[in-house]
């Protein structure tokens, strides 16, 4: 066990030490790199408590991994992971759903369009995947905490509708 703790620590102290006060970026990168779900896991309760953090490149990089967490095993792990993506759909269904309905076009080069209508269409195709699992997971967890929360973010899916 102080083992398993030690480790936890390890690499929750290598994500601060890339941390960096203007951006949030580089710190999500490590943490999900890192083979460590309980270390991910405390990091995204920290990253929820402040949404000045969230913008779509950390939602691009998170959402593979928060698929993962919605199969855990573990249930705190599926829940966290259950609060996250409710935190992307509610702040981000607007802007990933506007952005993949009209394609850039138009007249000349709007490189920032561009990048932003790219990083929504990969949002909305990893959230595509974890509405899939979300909706996987409840078919055989319906009942308790899980059960309600699983349904709270099926709910919450429709906002890409």
């Amino acid at each position: 066990m102080t083992s398993v703790l030690s480790t936890r620590s390890h690499h929750l102290r290598v994500v601060r030490n890339s941390w960096s006060p203007s951006d949030v970026k580089e710190a999500v990168s490590v943490a999900v790199r890192i083979d460590d779900d309980s270390a991910v896991v405390d990091f995204l309760e920290i990253l929820c408590l402040k949404s000045s953090f969230w913008n779509l490149d950390v939602c691009a990089i998170l959402l593979p991994r928060l698929l993962v967490l919605i199969a855990s095993k573990f249930e705190s792990y599926t829940l966290t992971a259950c609060k996250v993506v409710k935190l992307v759909l509610t702040s981000f269904s607007e802007v990933i759903k506007s952005n993949i309905d009209v394609p850039p076009g138009g007249f000349g080069i709007d490189i920032t369009k561009e990048e932003r209508t790219r990083k929504c269409q990969v949002c909305h195709s990893h959230l595509m995947e974890i509405r899939k699992a979300v909706n996987d997971r409840h078919a055989n967890v319906s009942a308790g905490k899980l059960g309600s929360v699983l349904r709270e973010l099926k709910v919450a899916f429709t906002l890409l509708d």
